[in-house]
């Protein structure tokens, strides 16, 4: 199995903005991004948002969260810069590594299913997804590179079952899920994914969880799960 194999498939609730402050690893929820059919809006908001703002959070480049607290349409306009454009010669490529197929033009699909995310900061977006069957998405591990159990993935192959067990102990996310291959910790669903994991399970889905892809290096996206709802 390769990742181009996999195409995901998400009913998207809304998206959520996810800010990492310079000094702490953790992802902070800061922002909502919701849709009325072809309407988009912003609303600065989430149980973070008061931390990340004694962090040093100002908002989004151009949104600033003192200026308004809601932002209309044009924070679409703004969050498409993230995207792959239409004229990249790798465009499909890159949307292949994360299961979006190439002719995709929903931006909230392509911002739920790739992050959204760029070098040069520090945001990304994280789906609020609906607990549906037969939804398939893959997503980064969070975490890795801290745990034991990351030790040997770049060895193993795409397609190896990991076991989601939910950890409501977690001082940083009562709704985190953690990921383990052969009794040890890999790392974590990311924030946000994690409670849409959790949400389908509580509502008699199963969750499958498998390697998709992992690397050496030491980047946020080196190791890729498959998660589907089942």
């Amino acid at each position: 199995m390769t990742t181009t194999d996999i195409r995901c498939r998400m009913d998207i609730e809304v998206l959520r903005l996810a800010w990492r402050p310079a000094s702490a690893g953790e992802r902070l929820v800061v922002g909502t991004s919701t849709r009325e059919g072809d309407t988009y809006s912003f609303r600065y908001d989430g149980a973070d948002l008061e931390k990340a703002v004694r962090l040093g959070f100002q908002g989004y480049p151009g949104m600033s969260v003192d200026h308004a607290p809601v932002w209309n349409g044009r924070s679409m306009e703004a969050f498409r810069a993230r995207l792959p454009q239409s004229k990249r010669p790798d465009r499909e490529h890159l949307l292949g590594l994360w299961g979006v197929a190439p002719d995709e033009s929903d931006p909230f699909v392509l911002l739920g299913a790739t992050g959204g995310r760029l070098v040069t900061d520090a945001f990304e977006f994280l789906p609020v997804l609906r607990p549906l069957a037969g939804t398939r998405f893959l997503t980064p591990v969070a975490g890795f590179r801290y745990y034991e159990g990351a030790v040997s993935l770049p060895g193993i192959p795409a397609g190896t079952a990991f076991r989601p067990v939910p950890e409501p102990s977690n001082a940083f996310d009562p709704r985190a899920v953690r990921l383990e291959f052969q009794g040890q910790l890999v790392g974590y669903l990311r924030k946000v994914v994690s409670d849409g994991a959790l949400r389908a399970r509580e509502s008699g889905l199963e969750l499958a969880c498998t390697l998709a892809r992992a690397a050496t290096g030491s980047g946020p996206d080196d190791v890729v799960v498959e998660v589907r709802f089942l």
